[in-house]
């Protein structure tokens, strides 16, 4: 019966077997505390070839040379059944090495929860979490208001810390928003809390930190995710069109808050297209040209509609917008 292996026999049988890499000091403990020997540790590194791991994926996942073969054969076939592919299986190796009840009952737990098979294997982290956490998450979900489909549709939040879900929770609340618009924009709950807050600090300070500013914030949350830097962009290109086009009116932002999650760099590309195709900019000389700037200002302005159009859809509707042009 062969003798089990210390770490420094673990760490240099494992260079042999992996092209001279390094293993992590995790891995080597792990190896060491499940009493590993060279001929199981030569038995898994085949298995794992065979499978289709890299030795650099090996390497990357060492603690899985300190299982058996048979778990890690086991898994493979389970994952498989799921409907993972061996790409999948490669980029999400560490799942061979767990207990295959855990990832059997994680998998029945979200094929209750109403995930599909297809969307289980696009999340194939989830198979690996503690059943329990995954449970818990499911149920933190649940109270906060999310329906079963949603929360198959933002499956990735059953992975998060509970934490992070329950204080970005408290802080869509307090910035207003209901729990009705918190669950159609579930994806907030797993971004980091200070990012969710810096980016309302500084979008609710251009706005002017109005009532109206709050009530764009909480109608259109999707604006909470976008960046200091793009949504900052996007304002001030907006409100460049109001001084060269505006009318005195309420600022475009206000006419149209769908515009704020837009990229100030499509703004631009179809005014371009209104120049060219509205207003035969190619054509006209340069006194003409600086009118029809002026023109394509005052035009998006009155009609903000247009920027949140598709090219295509502006192809569209040409001769209508001719005609609002004229």
């Amino acid at each position: 019966m062969s003798a089990h292996l210390e770490s420094s026999e673990i760490q240099r049988l494992a260079a042999e077997l992996l092209g001279g890499r390094e293993i992590s000091d995790f891995a080597i403990g792990f190896i060491h505390n499940m009493k590993a020997t060279e001929e199981s540790i030569r038995a898994v590194h085949a298995v794992l070839t065979e499978l289709g791991l890299s030795e650099e994926k090996i390497a990357t996942y060492a603690q899985l040379l300190g299982r058996d073969p048979e778990t890690i054969q086991r898994n493979y076939g389970n994952l498989r059944r799921i409907g993972l592919s061996e790409e999948k299986i490669a980029t999400y190796a560490q799942l061979l090495g767990l207990d295959p009840e855990t990832i059997q009952r994680n998998y029945g737990n979200l094929r209750r929860i109403g995930l599909s098979e297809e969307k289980i294997a696009t999340y194939a982290q989830l198979l690996g979490l503690d059943p329990e956490t995954l449970q818990r998450n499911y149920g933190n979900l649940r109270r906060i208001g999310l329906s079963e489909e949603k929360i198959a549709t933002n499956a990735h939040l059953l992975s998060r810390d509970p934490e992070t879900i329950q204080r970005n929770y408290g802080n869509l609340r307090r910035i207003g928003l209901s729990e009705e618009k918190i669950a159609t924009y579930a994806q907030l709950l797993g971004r980091d809390p200070e990012t969710i807050q810096r980016n309302y600090s500084n979008h609710i300070g251009l706005l002017g930190g109005r009532e109206c500013g709050r009530s764009i914030l909480t109608t259109f949350a999707s604006l909470l995710g976008r960046s200091p830097d793009g949504f900052t962009a996007t304002f001030q290109h907006l409100a460049y069109i109001d001084r060269q086009g505006g009318n005195g009116n309420a600022p475009i932002y206000e006419k149209n808050p769908i515009l704020l999650g837009t990229t100030s760099a499509k703004q631009r590309e179809k005014m371009a297209f209104l120049l060219r195709e509205i207003y035969d900019y190619r054509k006209l000389g340069s006194d003409e040209k600086k009118a029809a700037i002026k023109g394509v200002y005052r035009l998006v302005s009155d009609n903000p509609q247009l920027l949140a159009c598709s090219i295509p859809t502006l192809e569209r509707k040409v001769d209508a917008i001719r005609r609002k042009a004229a």
